[in-house]
């Protein structure tokens, strides 16, 4: 498209921007001439036990990260769904919030509450997804949920992967998620360039299949529309 515009001003004719036969017509150039893109690996629980070997849970920000990767697998979210894009642009009707996910430490389980994604786009529908503790405890995402929340008590209308750092309210961010990410994986061993958030998506779903859910409940749980 950029080129095509370029061609427009060198010749002096008009592009019509917002011209919809145009449009579809370069839309359809675009999907016939596209590539078959990259297939991320997925992170699966093996994956992730080692990565949390190179992590400090002590410090905020990496316990937080953590929650935040192992939410992510678990609930089969896009990294959009878990953290905004900056503090700036957070949305606390649309984004993850503390007030959307309610803990039960005694029963080892929580539930997220989910009202906007890439496919609820004008809330016309609602999901409360539950998350239920492992045995293994670096991947316990209801234990480190609960530690998060009651070390870094925040407001209810923050972002979920909130934290503290010298006084100020902080939280995970696109590229908090995405640079660290490429370091544990790097530092565990693996290619860094074979994964990304979408990884956790993709490793949730196989890790589902594998324990006997349908591609129905996956589907559901996971948000595909």
């Amino acid at each position: 498209v950029g080129s095509i515009k370029l061609l427009h001003r060198i010749f002096n004719l008009e592009f019509l921007e917002d011209d919809y036969p145009l449009d579809s017509a370069l839309q359809s150039i675009k999907r016939k001439c596209a590539g078959t893109p990259m297939q991320v690996f997925p992170i699966i629980p093996d994956t992730l036990i080692s990565m949390s070997m190179f992590l400090d849970l002590n410090d905020p920000q990496n316990l937080a990260l953590w929650t935040a990767y192992l939410c992510c697998f678990y609930l089969m979210f896009r990294k959009k769904s878990a953290v905004p894009e900056s503090m700036a642009k957070f949305d606390p009707q649309k984004d993850l919030t503390r007030s959307k996910i309610k803990i039960f430490p005694e029963r080892n389980l929580a539930l997220v509450y989910c009202n906007f994604s890439k496919v609820i786009q004008f809330r016309e529908r609602q999901m409360v997804l539950p998350l239920i503790g492992s045995d293994i405890p670096c991947l316990n995402v209801v234990s480190h949920l609960n530690k998060l929340f009651v070390e870094n008590p925040c407001p209810e209308s923050s972002p979920a992967f909130s934290y503290y750092k010298n006084g100020h309210l902080m939280c995970i961010t696109y590229c908090t998620f995405t640079t660290k990410l490429k370091k544990l994986l790097k530092l565990a061993g693996f290619n860094p360039d074979l994964y990304s958030g979408q990884s956790f998506r993709r490793g949730g779903a196989s890790r589902a299949y594998k324990a006997g859910c349908t591609s129905t409940e996956i589907k559901c749980n996971g948000d595909w529309k």
